[in-house]
């Protein structure tokens, strides 16, 4: 089962996305790989969105925004928010992710939590 997962998440393609932390945004096509992060319109990687997919432990779906709650170490912690015109990209795009972090999704609820990163 999880070699179909795998194949299935590598052939996905995402729509264009925002990018915000703090006051930081960006434009770009997400891709999801080891790290989670934005390509801009030439294919280069914007490094300002560079997220460890392993050091998420909260997601959650409220319209077309997608929080994520990121512990990139012992004492930090961030909330980075996706933002699409589809709801449809973004929902694809956070059922990847859960299934590459091991991530469970809360019943009837449109958020997933991790197990929480040893620190």
């Amino acid at each position: 089962m999880s070699s179909k997962v795998n194949l299935w998440i590598s052939d996905m393609r995402y729509e264009t996305m925002f990018f915000m932390q703090d006051s930081l945004k960006k434009e770009g096509t997400p891709v999801l790989d080891n790290k989670l992060y934005l390509q801009d319109f030439k294919g280069d990687i914007i490094l300002e969105t560079l997220i460890p997919i392993e050091k998420i432990e909260f997601m959650a779906r409220r319209g077309n925004m997608l929080e994520i709650r990121v512990f990139p170490s012992a004492i930090a912690s961030c909330s980075v928010f996706l933002s699409s015109r589809s709801k449809r990209s973004l929902r694809k795009l956070a059922l990847d992710i859960a299934a590459k972090v091991h991530m469970k999704k809360r019943f009837f609820l449109d958020y997933w939590y991790g197990d929480i990163y040893i620190r």
